[in-house]
């Protein structure tokens, strides 16, 4: 019954959407590995964000594929059930959270990488080098915000109404396999862009930590101090991968010794 409301060039959409998430298990997995083995003592913070990254990415991306997912049709705003999660026995409301939660972490963890550079950016003695435990409550702090700005449409969303399953008829056959929990009622309501004023905010943070980032730079002439930054930081997994296969090829060669050298 769950391919009732889908067309062949749908499953086949969905089939190739499977197979690509299922493949960035491998590269997260091997991204993973370089960065545990490859990495610099000094990108130590750096390196743990990085997998966080890693792991939530690829944990957002295969629920998006086999979960559910958000669906703009005009002023409304829907959550999507997919037909794969019609195999167990779950509510969308759980589906729902299934989403967000890793959703929220992702958003934390980029967030997290942007303060992780600037952190690095600031001279010592700057007043807004934290200590460890404030950055860490920090990041608390902003998992907490997504987490929670997601949790109204529990509680709130309903089933569509009569005037959108008027306006998009394909939809009822969702609505009868209970896949389909609406977001916003009546149009563009407050759940609806509470969700994108959340989804923006996080790049508002990036943004801002970008951008002070480059004041302090300029400000203590360390734009020199950039370059650096960016060849371990911008070009990290890239560097990280070559390193590995050069000393998979490359035989490491014995020092030897001058001591006993005719000057």
């Amino acid at each position: 019954m769950s391919e009732a409301c889908y067309s062949p060039q749908q499953s086949f959409d969905n089939y190739l959407a499977y197979v690509f998430a299922c493949s960035s298990i491998f590269s997260a997995t091997f991204a993973i590995f370089i960065v545990l083995t490859r990495s610099p003592a000094m990108m130590k913070s750096y390196r743990l964000i990085l997998i966080q990254y890693l792991i939530w990415s690829t944990i957002f991306s295969l629920s998006c594929t086999f979960n559910g997912r958000f669906i703009f049709y005009n002023e409304y705003m829907i959550y999507f059930k997919k037909p794969f999660m019609d195999n167990f026995p779950i509510s969308l409301r759980v589906s729902y959270v299934i989403l967000w939660v890793p959703g929220s972490a992702l958003q934390t963890s980029i967030v997290s990488l942007f303060e992780c550079r600037h952190h690095e950016a600031l001279p010592a003695g700057h007043c807004l080098k934290l200590k460890s435990r404030i950055r860490k409550a920090f990041r608390i702090l902003v998992f907490t915000y997504f987490l929670l700005s997601g949790a109204p449409p529990l509680f709130v969303g309903d089933l569509p109404t009569d005037a959108f399953l008027k306006d998009f008829p394909e939809e009822r056959c969702n609505m009868e396999h209970n896949r389909i929990r609406m977001i916003s009622l009546e149009g563009w309501g407050f759940l609806h862009i509470n969700l994108i004023i959340v989804t923006l905010s996080c790049g508002i943070m990036i943004a801002a930590f970008a951008y002070h980032t480059y004041i302090v730079l300029n400000r203590y002439n360390l734009l020199w101090a950039a370059d650096a930054l960016k060849t371990l930081q911008r070009g990290y997994l890239k560097s990280l991968v070559i390193m590995e296969l050069r000393l998979d090829r490359e035989p490491i060669q014995p020092r030897q010794s001058t001591q006993n050298q005719p000057s």
